[in-house]
């Protein structure tokens, strides 16, 4: 299946992932499975850090930091425009803020659609982010709950439980795909899902879209503020043949040097 450039097909995007929100899961809960992928292994198939982007001048959509050379990624797009800033002051790392959301309450969607297009058996690792909603004078804020939706190959997956925030940016959280809020006592790792998880293993032209869903804004003014997004992979193993003939070649290599030396 070829890969089709997605940086600008936001019409596209929007309809895959946002056609699906009101989707209902005929699933029970389940435990997101735990990686146990050694750092050697584990890589960033697509990440926001969002330093790329000018600060204070708001665009239509965020473009990665780094994408993976097997991947082919959208731009992260939300309800409105979306703005990078420093909200831990001048010097500090960027944030992007995401605005649009309605200030009746009702959801908006953070989103974004990647391919893979590798010869490698990927496993999906992970998805992570940091996020804190805005507030202002008067009591006005941002949104202040999320939760995540996952879509492979159009359908969608898995869901997470919804995240309560808190809004100010010394309220902020890391959201992690087996632990939402970092705390471990709560179960909130359980989620709204199936538990066939074999859509993890990534083969060439599976699509994955990602979507944050928050509501409960009072103004569409201040947004949800995300940074340090991530998609993590666990690639395989080199096999039992591949690491001999690395090490054969060691030996050769090393031999060859102590003939040099000793001559």
């Amino acid at each position: 299946m070829a890969l089709i450039p997605l940086r600008s097909s936001l019409a596209l995007t929007a309809a895959l992932v946002l056609g699906a929100i009101s989707q209902t899961l005929a699933f029970s809960p389940a435990q997101w499975p735990d990686c146990d992928c050694p750092d050697a292994l584990c890589v960033e198939l697509v990440s926001w850090n969002f330093e790329n982007m000018l600060a204070g001048v708001p665009v239509s959509s965020a473009p990665p930091s780094q994408v993976h050379p097997d991947v082919i990624s959208s731009d992260l797009f939300g309800p409105g425009n979306v703005m990078a800033s420093a909200p831990g002051g001048v010097g500090t790392d960027q944030w992007a803020c995401f605005g649009g959301f309605a200030a009746d309450g009702s959801p908006g969607s953070i989103y974004f659609k990647m391919s893979y297009g590798g010869p490698d058996l990927f496993t999906l690792c992970g998805f992570q982010f940091d996020a804190f909603s805005e507030g202002v004078e008067g009591g006005l804020h941002g949104p202040t709950s999320l939760f995540v939706n996952v879509y492979a190959n159009g359908v969608q997956v898995w869901q997470s439980e919804l995240v309560n925030l808190i809004p100010g940016f010394n309220n902020k959280i890391h959201w992690d795909i087996s632990n939402p809020d970092g705390n471990d006592a709560n179960g909130d790792g359980i989620s709204l899902t199936g538990s066939d998880f074999s859509w993890m293993k990534l083969t060439a032209g599976d699509d994955l879209a990602f979507e944050i869903v928050a509501a409960g804004a009072t103004t569409s003014l201040v947004g949800l503020d995300i940074d340090n997004v991530a998609v993590l992979a666990c690639v395989p193993e080199p096999s039992g043949a591949v690491l001999l003939l690395l090490a054969g070649m060691m030996m050769v290599v090393r031999f060859r040097r102590s003939r040099i030396l000793s001559a």
